[in-house]
């Protein structure tokens, strides 16, 4: 949850395989149930499927030899939202080398158009529900009592408005389908907050958070709006690895900066 700033890892041991069933949707699934089990302020559950288009039809968590026929592989995560539907958290997908020789062949193989891959985040969706019902009932059970914490806010309102009033319009601005584009709009909007840190008397650790929210909430927006279902991953992110314009490395490399900021943001980090 917001405020949450207790450093937590799950890490999954895999002791043995079948060589037929994939292990990373299981030890997912676990991870998040894990997560629930331990009581922490997690906006959870949260849950994977793996889907296969295989002969015509998507097929719910294929084997690898199942796989060997897919014009598709794509997995899935998402979570319960308010309205007691799914939302979508991640996709990540590919069409594996043996695409085009399945669909060449016939047989019944069906390209991955944006239609068909629709039609399966439907059926990803409702199977992370019934997964997700699963744990609510397992965490349920088991009587987990959630972990208390204040939260830790790392930046206040008026950081938050002043960059917002200064910046968010070039933000906006550089989110545009074409990469190249959308690289060079970036390169030339990242450092303005830091050139105008000292003129808005913003501390440099505080700027950095809500940079990378302001990017996350642009980023949100614009998927949630305009960006079609095969462009989402892309663009999410594209827009995600840009928080790290604030590191210490990037920074660092900018003429006339390096002293400025760039042990500011050793502490930091």
């Amino acid at each position: 949850k917001e405020g949450f700033r207790d450093e937590v890892q799950v890490i999954c041991t895999i002791l043995s395989v079948d060589m037929a069933n994939p292990y990373d949707i299981p030890a997912m699934n676990a991870a998040a149930c894990a997560v629930g089990l331990a009581g922490l302020p997690f906006d959870g559950p949260v849950a994977a499927v793996r889907l296969g288009m295989i002969g015509g039809r998507w097929v719910v968590n294929p084997t690898f030899q199942e796989l060997e026929d897919a014009t598709f592989d794509i997995v899935v995560a998402g979570a319960k939202n308010a309205q007691a539907g799914v939302d979508i958290l991640m996709i990540e997908g590919e069409a594996p080398e043996s695409t085009w020789p399945l669909l060449g062949a016939g047989g019944g193989a069906v390209a991955p158009t944006e239609e068909v891959v629709a039609q399966g985040l439907e059926v990803a969706k409702a199977e992370i529900g019934q997964l997700v019902a699963f744990q609510e009932e397992f965490i349920r059970a088991h009587g987990v009592t959630p972990m208390e914490f204040t939260p830790s806010p790392l930046y206040g309102a008026d950081i938050w408005d002043s960059l917002y009033a200064n910046f968010a319009g070039k933000l906006e601005a550089a989110i545009v389908p074409d990469k190249q584009a959308r690289d060079e709009a970036f390169d030339a909007a990242r450092l303005q907050p830091l050139l105008k840190q000292a003129e808005l008397g913003l501390e440099t650790c505080s700027l950095r958070a809500a940079a990378r929210g302001s990017i996350a909430r642009n980023a949100d927006q614009r998927v949630q709006t305009d960006v079609r279902a095969d462009e989402a991953r892309t663009h999410k992110s594209d827009l995600d690895s840009l928080s790290s314009y604030f590191s210490a490395q990037r920074v660092a490399t900018e003429p006339g900066l390096k002293q400025q900021v760039a042990a500011q943001f050793r502490f930091c980090r």
